[in-house]
């Protein structure tokens, strides 16, 4: 029969094993999926920087910029499921531009086209996803660390793991201090990112610019090849102006 600080011991050393393992499984199991692919830019009469993920464009006096690098927000799985590019539109004429989000259009190599998403169509589709986490007591979204310490004295008998102020999201309750179970804490995934920095259309005033994120869906695995045109006109007249980046997908 072990005596109560080796079974208090052994028991602290299971719930480390099991939290090292749950770790394992949460952030190992995403970095063995498809590998991330990105849409790079391929130079046709306009500047292109391939190993920068760029590409910029000039008629008359307007200058689109696209960038297609990675999502860098919240939430960080965005681009699991939708394909962002920023986009940037400097007017440096005399005329205002009018910018509408049927002017962003995605088309790949089979002429399958990709129209442009509502940042409020991509946060509702990124909620239902559900990436959240369930948690025992409230943990911060912060690195997890597999260290450890100890401490010991004050009111409490025996000594337990220590994480600061904080639990461990895996902390198994049985020597919970009083034997308090704190409730189950779900923490849904933050799309605020997904407003902020989107593209908002509407008019870019003379020598002024609009940027930000468009949104398209993901592109299937069978894409290699894929064209974003970025439409425009300017105020008062008819006529529509179209600007052209072509990608390959890899």
């Amino acid at each position: 029969m072990m005596t109560k600080p080796v079974e208090r011991k052994t028991r602290i050393f299971s719930r480390i094993i099991t939290s090292t393992l749950v770790c394992i499984i949460l952030c190992g199991i995403p970095a063995l999926g498809c590998a991330s692919r990105s849409l790079v830019p391929i130079s046709d009469s306009g500047i292109a920087y391939p190993e920068l993920l760029r590409a910029s464009k000039t008629l008359g006096d307007v200058t689109v910029v696209i960038n297609s690098s990675p999502w860098e927000g919240s939430p960080a799985y965005l681009g699991r499921y939708i394909t962002p590019i920023y986009v940037e539109i400097q007017n440096n004429g005399s005329s205002s531009l009018n910018i509408r989000y049927d002017d962003f259009v995605l088309i790949d190599q089979n002429r399958t086209q990709y129209n442009a998403l509502t940042p409020q169509f991509v946060a509702d589709a990124l909620k239902s996803v559900s990436e959240g986490y369930a948690y025992g007591p409230y943990y911060p979204p912060v690195s997890i660390g597999l260290g450890f310490g100890y401490f010991s004295g004050g009111p409490f008998y025996g000594s337990w793991p220590s994480y600061g102020p904080f639990y461990s999201p895996f902390y198994i309750y049985g020597d919970y201090p009083f034997g308090y179970y704190p409730p189950a804490y779900y923490s849904p995934p933050s799309v605020g990112n997904v407003y902020t920095k989107a593209l908002v259309p509407g008019q870019v005033i003379p020598n002024a610019r609009l940027q930000g994120y468009i949104y398209f869906q993901k592109l299937p695995k069978e894409v290699s090849l894929a064209t974003l045109n970025v439409g425009y006109r300017f105020v008062g007249e008819p006529v529509n102006y179209k600007l052209s980046f072509p990608f390959e997908y890899k």
